[in-house]
């Protein structure tokens, strides 16, 4: 008979009960952490007593990130690269998190530095078998590289993966102990580093997909009042601000915007943000052929412009410099294009090199159409005051859109604006826009709803008292473009509820077919459907799940027929129920089921997980 490596780490008796204990204290801990350090802090109260002096969390990720000024201790490239065979495991990490001792967080020079996992000699000797904890004894018996200068103290090594397993792995992190002596870790004390490992990172999924769903409604609710400023903007300079105002979060230092010169097509005049200048338009060609496109240039010479980002157009002038002349670290460059025509250039300026994050980026992508169709319109505008100073309609037929003049409903156009057919009752918005333009003495924009979607922008025409001019642009594409971002935001919400649910009630994955499923807080309505919902979800088959109740606060007596009915699903489905701290509340619904406490639970269903 093979003998269960289980019941040989020691999951049994009162010493077993104790160490399950200890251990589901630590998942009550984790299941409220909301920070790395609090993260690090649980998992610290279940392994203290192994006696690391120095735990690290690590968040890994797939990309660099910004690399920035690093610690040159910290990268060895001596030696040669360990192949990473796990296409899965993530290249990069970061160090999030140390204790050190009791102390969390302890300080460390390389926190928040990211790196790749091939240069640290450590991490990059687990990738060769990323899905197994890394145990090294002795290190100074170990004939394979020694560990980075920080790490240099340590006698013994364990590098944990944190990884939910299956063929859709998720790798939130990695955990490195370390000892000041030879460490040998006991059969029950690599089981617990396993079954954390894989609580935490459940945990840290969840977590970090909250975060990531939390951090897109953020995003499409500043596109939404970045787009709402802009089409508000009522000069150049309010156009200008609410361009460069989402810019603020990396702190641009410069803001210009550059038009078509009316005098002079072929240039850029510098109307905002600065003196009055020209540049070529030619010498921006390579920028506009790909129009309402964010891209970003780093200067490292005075006079050499090179591209941060790869396939970036290099424009031919001595980019990046500001409206002022001065040479700038770093310059995004948008042009903005509408009805195939350049419009403008929107320049921001910063004193050192840096990325554009990828939310500023698409912030920019989604604000550049309205943007364009802003500034069009208003130039627009300008050609028709010029065309028709009297009045006259048919000045208007040059325009490329359609334009009309006159007061109230009594509207003259050109053969564009005819084509539209806004016949009737149907062009009274555009009436009301150049009645209000009128009276007020200034120009707006107003938005007519329909297919296509048409934007309105109206002037009093000087030289002919009591008459008003507009123009309509096309923004139907826009408009879809926004409607596309409404309707993913309300996805976004509707999939952050779930989200939220299986934070508040999470299933811990924690050795093969065994779960734990920790309730914490007030158990009432809300907390039990979320129950409800999260056990729905669990995959059929058999396994052991042990419904938690240790950190309940309070009962509401009506959950009780809910939370039998959690658990009649979970049978249904194949799987063995424990209730672990039941309430005395629930006591009655729940007479002749398994009830345990915590700690008796854990180590008899770690022991036999079909128990």
């Amino acid at each position: 008979m093979i003998p269960d490596p289980r019941a040989e780490a020691g999951f049994h008796g009162p010493q077993g009960v104790e160490l399950a204990t200890t251990f589901a204290r630590a998942l009550l801990a984790l299941v409220e952490a909301d920070t790395d350090d609090a993260v690090l802090r649980a998992v610290a109260s279940a392994v203290g007593s192994y006696g690391p002096s120095l735990i690290r969390f690590y968040t890994l990720r797939d990309d660099p990130g910004d690399l920035g000024s690093h610690d040159p201790r910290f990268i060895d490239r001596s030696g040669p690269r360990p192949a990473q065979t796990d296409a899965s495991v993530p290249t990069h990490a970061e160090l999030s998190s140390v204790w050190q001792a009791g102390i969390c967080p302890a300080t460390d020079p390389l926190l928040g530095r990211p790196f790749a996992l091939a240069d640290h000699p450590v991490l990059a000797r687990w990738l060769a078998a990323p899905r197994q904890a890394l145990v090294v004894h002795d290190l100074s018996a170990d004939p394979r590289p020694a560990a980075h200068p920080s790490e240099r103290s340590a006698q013994a090594l364990v590098v944990l993966p944190l990884t939910t397993g299956g063929p859709d792995a998720r790798w939130p992190g990695v955990l490195v102990l370390s000892w000041k002596i030879v460490h040998i870790p006991s059969p029950r004390e690599r089981l617990v580093y396993d079954m954390l490992g894989a609580a935490v990172a459940s945990l840290l999924v969840a977590r970090d997909a909250l975060r990531d769903h939390q951090r897109a409604i953020d995003e499409a609710n500043t596109m939404y009042v970045a787009a709402l400023a802009l089409a508000e903007a009522a000069t150049l300079e309010e156009t200008l601000a609410a361009l460069a105002e989402p810019a603020q979060a990396i702190e641009a230092s410069t803001a210009a915007l550059w038009l078509r010169d009316p005098a002079d097509p072929t240039r850029l005049v510098l109307r905002a943000g600065g003196e009055r200048a020209t540049r070529p338009l030619a010498d921006l060609s390579g920028l506009f052929a790909r129009p309402n496109e964010p891209w970003l240039f780093e200067q490292v010479r005075s006079d050499t412009p090179t591209e941060i980002e790869p396939g970036a157009p290099t424009p031919r002038l001595a980019e990046p410099t500001g409206p002022d002349g001065s040479a700038h670290g770093a310059t995004l460059l948008l042009p903005l294009a509408w009805g195939g025509r350049e419009v403008a250039l929107l320049e921001l300026g910063w004193s050192s090199p840096r990325p554009l994050p990828t939310a500023l980026r698409r912030l920019y992508a989604a604000l550049a159409g309205p943007a364009a169709v802003s500034l069009a319109g208003r130039a627009l505008l300008a050609d028709a005051a010029a065309a028709a100073p009297t009045g006259e309609p048919t000045a208007l037929e040059a325009l490329p859109v359609a334009a009309v003049v006159g007061t109230g409903e009594a509207l003259r156009g050109n053969s564009r604006w005819t084509a539209l057919g806004l016949t009737g009752g149907a062009h009274l918005p555009v009436a009301c826009a150049l009645a209000d333009a009128l009276s007020a003495g200034v120009e707006l924009r107003r938005d007519l709803v329909g297919e296509p979607a048409l934007a309105v922008f109206a002037a009093p025409l000087v030289g002919a008292a009591g008459t008003a001019v507009g123009v309509l642009l096309d923004t139907s594409e826009d408009a879809r473009a926004e409607r596309q971002r409404l309707e993913g935001r309300d996805v976004l919400l509707e999939r952050q509820g779930a989200l939220l649910a299986r934070r508040a009630v999470p299933v811990l994955a924690i050795v093969d077919e065994l779960a734990v499923i920790p309730v914490t807080g007030a158990l009432d309505d809300a907390r039990a459907q979320q129950l409800l919902e999260v056990v729905a979800e669990v995959p059929r088959g058999p396994r052991t799940l042990i419904l938690d109740f240790t950190g309940v606060t309070g009962v509401d007596p009506g959950t009780a027929t809910v939370v039998h009915e959690a658990a009649r699903a979970l049978v249904a489905r194949g799987a063995s129920v424990i209730f672990s701290a039941a309430p005395a509340t629930l006591a009655d619904a729940l007479a002749g089921e398994h009830i345990d406490a915590l700690g008796d639970a854990l180590a008899s269903a770690l022991v036999n997980p079909r128990a």
